[in-house]
């Protein structure tokens, strides 16, 4: 098969690569549809700190957000068969240790992930064999396109874990990439009654906007706490989700909170911050919290998705055939203004 292979810093070629045989309790999967990462960008750029730390190593295979069909299932699989639509966990548990053995595929402790950290081989490429146990249905309803976006969804899913919202609710998203105008799609699924984007490109805050944000912050512009505290009348924020890795957005979520509020950090932000407001922390009883994909996320998104699909294919901006998308990755600074979410198309 053919598949987009990462070879170093600013090195990325198509190859020709061998399909193993799959093991009983595999999967073989036809991709149809892939989206392009910041993480992505990062590993092919090589300015990412999984690569300068080693968790990363060339040549890798990489991509991570995919849907597809089946094209064959292993002796053992039974509730799969050839021509059924699935997407599949970010992560992929060896099913050999302890945790597994239990079920527990969370606790492995030999977990790879797809395209990434301890490279599962990603889904750059027209065909993935994943586990069993790690691979979901959906629905007839559901395109593939929406199908793929699932995973940076399931990301910011974690984000709503801790916070229960109503109509009086006012959640912030700093950031408008694919995580952020997933909280905005799942703040609204939630039910908040205020649902404020925070960002610096006009474009991509009126798709926000489009998916569902009652209320658009160019921090460019003004100050975001400021705005905050006028959307808000003075309170603050209940629940603020920084997915920008943007230090300043950072300390801007803490100082929007209200007392007793909830930040949530998706984000990646590659160094040490020295200038957090710890005091304002502690004195407003704040909580700020690390977000990362777990086990189960992927399965909770799909199934909130299928009943509706709150306009995820908006965020798609750009599209490209597998055969041409390296171009994505050689010029992505032309794109950056306008990019929400490149999706690679296999058909």
């Amino acid at each position: 098969m053919k598949a987009l292979v990462a070879e170093g810093p600013h090195k990325a070629a198509f190859r020709d690569v061998e399909l193993r045989p799959i093991k009983d309790n595999e999967l073989l999967i036809k991709v149809k549809r892939a989206g392009i990462c910041a993480t992505d960008n990062a590993i092919y750029t090589g300015d990412c700190m999984f690569v300068r730390d080693g968790s990363i190593v060339y040549p890798c295979r990489f991509g991570h957000e995919w849907s597809g069909v089946v094209e064959k299932v292993g002796k053992d699989v039974t509730d799969f068969k050839a021509g059924d639509r699935v997407i599949c966990d970010n992560g992929v548990s060896c099913g050999e240790c302890d945790a597994c053995k239990e079920g527990r595929y969370d606790d492995c402790v030999n977990v790879k992930s797809v395209g990434t950290v301890n490279c599962w081989d990603g889904c750059f490429a027209e065909y993935m064999i994943m586990p069993v146990y790690h691979v979901y249905h959906i629905a007839d309803s559901m395109s593939f396109d929406a199908a793929a976006l699932l995973e940076p969804i399931s990301i910011a899913y974690e984000a709503f874990k801790r916070t229960k919202l109503t109509k009086d609710s006012t959640v912030v998203i700093t950031g408008t990439g694919a995580i952020a105008m997933g909280a905005v799609a799942l703040a609204k699924y939630y039910g908040a009654g205020q649902i404020v984007c925070v960002g610096r490109k006009e474009p991509k805050l009126a798709v926000a906007k489009d998916m569902g944000a009652t209320h658009l912050v160019n921090n460019t512009k003004c100050s975001m706490p400021e705005e905050i505290k006028k959307i808000t009348g003075g309170k603050g924020a209940d629940l603020l989700i920084e997915s920008s890795g943007s230090e300043n957005c950072l300390i801007d979520c803490i100082m929007s909170a209200k007392k007793g509020g909830v930040v949530e950090i998706l984000a990646f932000y590659e160094k040490l911050i020295n200038n957090l407001p710890i005091d304002h922390m502690s004195f407003n009883s704040i909580d700020v919290h690390g977000c990362a994909g777990h086990y189960g996320n992927a399965e909770a998104v799909k199934k909130i998705f299928e009943q509706k699909d709150y306009g995820l294919e908006k965020m798609i901006t750009h599209r490209v055939k597998f055969d041409d998308c390296l171009e994505f990755f050689e010029n992505n600074d032309k794109y950056r203004n306008e990019k929400i979410k490149v999706m690679i198309d296999f058909d």
